[in-house]
């Protein structure tokens, strides 16, 4: 039996044969025409792909400068605390408590206090973080309003019968007493006060609203019963809380372990 002979290739069949074995290859895997499709592919994709490094490097570039621009201000302001504390003192602080309604011989000796405490910084015999401390402590003392509220004690005492000016006299104290152990700060003194002051576009602190009425004192007397409670301070009058005494341990606070 004669085997089968395979077919010769007729002329032209040769590039039919090459042209469908490309497409088999080229068409079904890549799914575009074989006629130079594969090379815009590839071309488009290496386009779009040299595109991302460089979008990647300058976004890594940008964060690099914002990050040293942020540190080297973070160093400028924690470098100067020492002289933005006296600049504080001596701008705000101090004007201020000379315009104070607190007693002569108790303001006399806060000014001293805070003087010598500008004069330390000043000559170097404080660090910065030390500085800083200090003056952290003393802006959320009631220090700058504390006057404010021993004047309305004393118009209480003058101007309302008892038993009432003895209620507001020992919530008030109470209220000193929470700040001496450091229970109480200069936003619950403001909170307090807020009945009978207003704010003054001359002043960091708001002033006294006079002549004070019997309404807004008993609401004094009402938020300072509040806050002392809230400060767990016992129901009963306090004397002898001195100012000037609170003064000098948050300065001695600062000092030795600088902000809270």
């Amino acid at each position: 039996m004669t085997s089968p002979q395979p077919r010769k290739a007729a002329p032209g069949d040769e590039g039919s044969l090459i042209a469908g074995d490309a497409r088999n290859r080229v068409g079904p895997d890549l799914g575009v025409p074989a006629a130079g499709g594969r090379d815009v592919e590839i071309r488009g994709e290496t386009e779009s792909a040299g595109c991302f490094p460089a979008i990647l490097a300058a976004t890594l570039l940008m964060g690099v400068v914002l990050f040293i621009t942020f540190a080297l201000a973070a160093w400028a302001i924690f470098g100067k605390r020492g002289e933005l504390a006296v600049r504080t003192l001596r701008a705000t602080l101090i004007p201020e408590l000379e315009q104070s309604r607190l007693e002569p011989d108790t303001k006399q000796q806060i000014l001293s206090q805070l003087n010598r405490f500008a004069e330390d910084v000043e000559q170097g015999r404080l660090e910065n973080w030390q500085a800083g401390g200090v003056m952290q402590r003393l802006v959320k003392s009631p220090l700058m309003q504390w006057g404010d509220l021993e004047f309305i004690d004393l118009w209480v005492q003058q101007n309302l019968p008892p038993p009432e000016s003895e209620t507001i006299h020992k919530q008030i104290t109470r209220f000193f007493r929470a700040a001496e152990l450091d229970r109480a700060i200069a936003t619950d003194l403001q909170d307090i006060l807020e009945p009978v002051t207003d704010r003054d576009p001359d002043s960091w602190f708001p002033r006294l609203r006079l002549p004070l009425t019997e309404s807004g004192v008993r609401e004094v007397g009402e938020r300072a019963r509040i806050v002392a409670d809230r400060a767990e301070i016992p129901d009963q009058a306090f004397e002898n809380v001195s100012l000037p005494e609170i003064i000098r341990r948050l300065i001695d606070l600062g000092t030795s372990r600088g902000a809270t």
